[in-house]
């Protein structure tokens, strides 16, 4: 059960580009509303993605002169960006394990530090996050403390608890850095408990990297409860799932299956062979979020709510029971 979904011929090019191995032809570029395409390349996180593979499948020459040279400027730039993130890494790498922290870098970092694309330039990254066990949590935030790192906010731990703690930056340092106890949010952190994380990346076991993959979005970012997409994470799975492989069991985990539900009507990935009751609405769902923008800004709306309700509650429970949380908020407003 699929519906033929509306998508932009711009966000055709763009699958095409990213995500296919068909030929690309002159034609397909014909009638490109190009800002349009960067808009959405750009919303996603993927610009330095999108440049490198069209050089790659040799497609530059059908770009207007200036497009090709932004799209150049960005890739240069994030490449510059990245050799410094490795040069992070390894910094942190060296620092954690002469302390005896066991720690296991995640996403965009595992990423590159694993060299998962054929040019460090192709992934946009924010932030360097690692995964340690919560028994050595402090021991690594104070280990960070002491050299050079500074909180960029208080962390609470009463009521509202994160899966890590707030950033840390260093003022001669580029990226900011996440120490997480849970890769996942705190409700959802059984799907991908930290204690396994740790292990399986021990015992070299590479599953954890597919789901990792996949879940950080659907979870963390709420993609499953918005039925929201990131050509980002997609082209990320899509580089993975050619060393390694999902289970059939993780199919069975909404989260992921929503995620192939969604990669499947985008014509990328071919999972979900047989619909449940659940998919068929789902599917729905996410059809008229694609064709209708009446219905779009308002699911999003709901799911808004939904979303931040109970953060907010949370948050106001912390703001009445943890004093250095309510003194750090009463500063920022200058009360």
């Amino acid at each position: 059960m699929y519906f033929k979904n509306r998508l932009s011929i711009e966000e055709k090019l763009l699958i095409k580009i990213l995500l296919k191995k068909e030929k690309i032809i002159f034609n397909d570029f014909k009638n490109i509303n190009f800002d349009l395409l960067i808009k959405i390349a750009s919303a996603h996180l993927i610009l330095p993605a999108l440049y490198f593979n069209i050089c790659k499948k040799r497609l530059d020459h059908f770009l207007p002169n200036d497009l090709k040279k932004f799209l150049k400027y960005i890739f240069d730039e994030n490449v510059k960006r990245n050799e410094t993130l490795k040069e992070e890494i390894n910094y942190l790498t060296k620092l954690l394990k002469t302390n005896n922290i066991s720690h296991l870098f995640t996403k965009g970092a595992h990423n590159i530090k694993n060299k998962l694309y054929n040019n460090i330039g192709e992934r946009m990254i924010g932030d360097i996050d690692f995964l340690v066990d919560v028994n050595d949590l402090n021991l690594a935030q104070d280990l960070l403390l002491k050299n050079g790192y500074k909180n960029s906010k208080v962390n609470t731990k009463k009521f509202w608890i994160r899966n890590h703690i707030p950033k840390l930056i260093n003022t001669k340092k580029l990226f900011s850095v996440e120490i997480h106890h849970e890769q996942l949010r705190y409700f959802k952190r059984r799907l991908l408990p930290a204690k396994e994380l740790l292990k399986l990346s021990n015992l070299k076991e590479t599953n954890y990297l597919i789901k990792l993959c996949i879940l950080n979005y659907q979870v963390n970012d709420y993609g499953t409860s918005s039925l929201s997409y990131s050509y980002r994470s997609i082209y990320d799975y899509v580089l993975l799932s050619r060393r390694y492989q999902i289970k059939s069991d993780d199919l069975k985990i909404r989260e992921i299956r929503n995620f192939f539900l969604i990669t499947d009507s985008l014509g990328v990935t071919h999972k979900i062979k047989k619909f449940n009751l659940i998919d068929k609405l789902v599917l729905i769902r996410f059809y008229f979020k694609k064709s209708s923008k009446f219905y779009y800004l308002i699911d999003n709306f709901i799911i808004n709510i939904i979303k931040i309700l109970p953060k907010r509650f949370l948050q106001f429970l912390e703001f009445i029971y943890d004093k250095n949380y309510r003194n750090y908020i009463l500063k920022k407003l200058r009360i």
